[in-house]
């Protein structure tokens, strides 16, 4: 196909395609666009020609690593300068751990177990050690955890991981040059001056039709790949820095933002994506799956016996400490940077590249699914906006807020709302556990109120709403009773306290029994004294 306008049609509509799939079964956008290129591969390339799509064209290629570029640029412009203050100690912990490992375990398996030689087999560790901070930027802003320390946290470990790849990729294969000493003194230079020359530009330019700030980053970034492409580095990772080095000007200016967003979204990275799943070829995968699923398999475990204790270690939950390490666990653009760097200076053939092209390609797919579907700590997610809650009895505000916690997952929502009301309407904040007598023969009246020595079954619960409420900066005041009838209980204690409003969970499916008798949301909504607002 010559027509140049419909070989763009034709990206476009599989971009389009991948974008509705992604709201119709919630995965990330990403996932669904890197499985459209392998589909399109697969089906387009056999049925009418590989040519169809144009993969080896120029300007696919020119709009796929500008995404590239913009998708990391804006990972490192969202990145809050504080964080490197709070959490370097975590992030750089987990970023090392991120790398370590799976370099050391992808070289061991390449060399040991597939018989590759010594500098193939440094190549394979550092093209499987890799993270993909394109994917986690995305997969965090689709989320909105771009917004909260825990997002920004894990974009700094990304950042951590993939320079340390970039270094060892030099350090083996990429000797030390004067083009090498050029490119790093006029960065040093640029990053000196760009925080300062870039909102004098802003400010004197900005907020004009022809987007001139647009047009100085787009300069800035791509002069910037340039660079280290001419010094035989790597494209990507200037980019990165530059975000960081325009944190505190790009990284505020929420209109330019989102504009870049549009751009970078909307027009770029779906190139980078499909294209991305779009190398992988599924009958040389069917033929010879046992490298692939060698490096696909080492990786995952050494990213699980780094990552997961170091994220445990610093206090993240389970499911918390899981998904951060299946968002480490991706990869896609260093990694196959780095295979085409090997494949370019011959370091690996033609069989080796598409092997390790494949492995890379599919840690971007496989950990984010499993991670997206399983492993989502929904409690971390921010609400939707929420209408502000009427005046109540005291003077049109809120003095007492109850919420009553049941300790399973479906109740953090409702918590993160009572947080919400409570800080919005300076009231004071109350959160009851009660457990059924019978199911808690261990409770005595003196542990009560004893965090410490709450049931196993309410501890977790209670450290992760004291975190909360901490973060939040709003005082929690906690009550762990026993009760026959936990309904009655919190409607008594409700009006005990003479609270203003109750919140409360609800199970998004509930048990047979709960639909016949009624649930614990229903039957508090008919016996309390007092407004109740459910959270499903």
């Amino acid at each position: 196909m010559s027509n140049l306008q419909a070989i763009a049609a034709m990206w476009f509509a599989l971009a389009l395609a991948a974008s509705l799939l992604s709201v119709w079964l919630r995965l990330s956008s990403a996932i669904i666009e890197i499985m459209i290129g392998m589909a399109a591969q697969l089906v387009i390339g056999a049925t009418i020609g590989t040519d169809i799509l144009a993969s080896n064209a120029n300007w696919v290629k020119f709009l796929s690593s500008t995404g590239a570029i913009l998708l990391v640029f804006l990972a490192g412009a969202e990145l809050d300068p504080s964080i490197f203050k709070l959490k370097w100690k975590e992030a750089a912990t987990v970023g090392l751990a991120s790398f370590i490992l799976p370099f050391l375990g992808s070289t061991a398996a390449a060399y040991y177990f597939l018989g590759w030689g010594v500098m193939p087999s440094w190549l394979a560790g550092i093209a499987m050690s890799t993270t993909s901070a394109g994917i986690v930027y995305a997969v965090t802003l689709e989320l909105g955890l771009n917004k909260i320390d825990y997002g920004k946290t894990l974009l700094v470990a990304c950042f951590v991981t993939d320079i340390l790849t970039v270094v060892m990729l030099g350090l083996i294969f990429a000797p030390f040059t004067m083009r090498t000493l050029i490119a790093l003194g006029i960065s040093a230079a640029v990053f000196i001056v760009l925080p300062w020359l870039t909102p004098q530009i802003f400010k004197r330019y900005g907020d004009r039709l022809a987007e001139i700030e647009t047009k100085f980053l787009l300069l800035c970034l791509l002069g910037m790949a340039a660079l280290a492409e001419w010094a035989d580095s790597e494209a990507v990772l200037p980019a990165y820095l530059v975000g960081m080095a325009l944190a505190r000007s790009v990284g505020t200016d929420h209109v330019l933002i989102r504009r870049l967003r549009t751009l970078t979204f909307g027009l770029l990275t779906p190139f980078f994506f499909i294209l991305a799943g779009s190398i992988i070829s599924i009958p040389a995968l069917l033929a010879a799956p046992g490298a692939f699923l060698i490096f696909l398999i080492v990786k995952i475990a050494m990213k699980f016996v780094g990552v997961y204790p170091a994220a445990r270690y610093f206090g993240a939950p389970n499911k918390e400490a899981i998904y951060t390490t299946l968002l480490m666990a991706t990869g896609i653009s260093f990694g196959t940077i780095a295979a085409l760097f090997g494949r370019a200076h011959g370091i690996i053939d033609g069989s080796q590249y598409s092997t390790l092209t494949a492995a890379v390609v599919g840690t971007a797919i496989i950990p984010l699914i499993v991670a997206d579907q399983f492993f989502l700590p929904r409690y971390l997610l921010p609400l939707p906006e929420q209408p502000e809650i009427l005046a109540s009895r005291r003077s049109g505000l809120l003095g007492k807020v109850l919420f009553a916690n049941d300790g399973s997952e479906h109740a953090v929502p409702a918590l993160k709302l009572a947080l919400a009301i409570a800080k919005q309407n300076n009231a004071e904040l109350h959160m009851v556990s009660v457990g059924q007598i019978g199911q808690l023969p261990e409770f005595t009246e003196e542990a009560r109120e004893e965090i410490g020595t709450a049931p196993r079954h309410f501890r977790g619960a209670l450290q992760l709403a004291s975190a909360m409420a901490e973060e939040s900066e709003v005082e929690l005041h906690t009550h762990v009773v026993a009760a026959s009838h936990p309904v009655q209980r919190i409607v008594d204690l409700a009006a005990e306290l003479d609270v203003d409003l109750l919140v409360i969970g609800s199970k998004p499916h509930p048990t047979l029994y709960e639909r016949l008798a009624g649930s614990r949301a229903n039957r508090i909504l008919k016996r309390a004294r007092c407004p109740v607002l459910v959270v499903k």
